[in-house]
C-alpha cells in the first residue's frame, strides 16, 4: 500500500522544490535567515519553556524574586552568581554546530547568505564558521564579553575556561577585577544598534527568507 501524502505535505514539497530549483538555477542572490532556540536544542542547549528540560524549569531552585530576575541587568548587577550557575547548566563543555548552522554556513560559501538574525545566544553561528558581519545577534552573544568596570574584551573560549575550571567562579577581570559579563542583551536593555541599522536595507534585497 503506498504512503499518503496530504495536500498540505504536497504543497509543501513543491515549494521546497521550487526553492532548490531557484538556488541551482542562480535566480536567489539574498537569502535572510530568521531562527530562534529550535535550531540549537539538537546541540544540546535547551529552549525556554519545554517541560522538564526548558529554561524557566531549571530556574525555579535559584530562589529568584520572578523567573525573568536572572536576564535582568540589574539583578545581575546586585549577584551575578546565580547566572553564571545557570550558564553552566545551559551550555555544554563542548559547543558544536549543528546540520542548520552548517546548511547556514554553505549558504555563505555559496554566496547567496546576505544575512542571519537570529535570538540566539549561544554563538553556534559564529564557531560554525559564517563570518561576523553575516550574523545579527538581535539578544547579544557569548561570541564576545567584557569587563563591567575597565571594559576589557574576553573570547568564549576564555569564558568557558573559567566557567568550567571552578564551579562556583563568578568570572573576573584579569586587569582589575571587576565582573566579566556576556555582550548578551539583558532584559531592560536596548538591542543592538547593527539590528536597526541593518534591516530595512537586508529585508528589502532579500529574495528567499
Amino acid at each position: 500500500m503506498g504512503q499518503f501524502i496530504s495536500r498540505e505535505q504536497n504543497d509543501e514539497k513543491c515549494l521546497l522544490d521550487e526553492v532548490i530549483k531557484s538556488i541551482k538555477n542562480e535566480k536567489i542572490e539574498n537569502v535572510v535567515i530568521m531562527c530562534g532556540a529550535g535550531i540549537s536544542t539538537s546541540a544540546g542547549i535547551p529552549d525556554f519553556r519545554s517541560p522538564s528540560t526548558g529554561l524557566y524549569f531549571k530556574l525555579r531552585k535559584y530562589n529568584l524574586p520572578f523567573p525573568e530576575a536572572i536576564f535582568e541587568a540589574t539583578y545581575f548587577e546586585q549577584d551575578p552568581a546565580p547566572f553564571y550557575h545557570l550558564v553552566r547548566e545551559l551550555f555544554p563543555k563542548e559547543l558544536t554546530p549543528t546540520d542548520t548552522h552548517r546548511f547556514f554556513t554553505l549558504l555563505h560559501q555559496k554566496g547567496i547568505l546576505r544575512r542571519i538574525y537570529t535570538q540566539n545566544i549561544d554563538a553556534l553561528e559564529h564557531i560554525g564558521g559564517v563570518p561576523e558581519e553575516k550574523i545579527i545577534e538581535a539578544h547579544g552573544t557569548f561570541h564576545k564579553n567584557h569587563c563591567v568596570n575597565c571594559q576589557k574584551e574576553y573570547s568564549l573560549d576564555w569564558l568557558k575556561n573559567q566557567l568550567f575550571d571552578d564551579p562556583d567562579y563568578v568570572p573576573k577581570c584579569e586587569k582589575c577585577e571587576g565582573v566579566v559579563r556576556p555582550n548578551i542583551v539583558f532584559f531592560g536593555e536596548a538591542l543592538p544598534d547593527r539590528l536597526w541599522k541593518n534591516m530595512k536595507a537586508d529585508f528589502s534585497a532579500c529574495d528567499l527568507l
